[in-house]
């Protein structure tokens, strides 16, 4: 299996999707590299749905 994980920006990562930074016992700092995976996966997913929100909100004059 291919990683694109990267322990040295999973804080900042998850910060950016979910608005706060995980806590130290995040299930992710004690996972297998395979787990690590799948959970940064499903913080890109998160991240990539929160900014197409903004974009839209954007173009929709939200925050005009």
């Amino acid at each position: 299996m291919n990683y694109t994980y990267d322990d040295n920006l999973y804080s900042d990562f998850h910060f950016d999707a979910y608005g706060f930074r995980p806590e130290k016992n995040d299930d992710y700092y004690t996972s297998t590299p395979e787990r690590k995976q799948r959970l940064w996966n499903l913080v890109a997913e998160q991240l990539e749905w929160k900014l197409s929100e903004d974009y839209s909100d954007y173009r929709g004059g939200a925050l005009s």
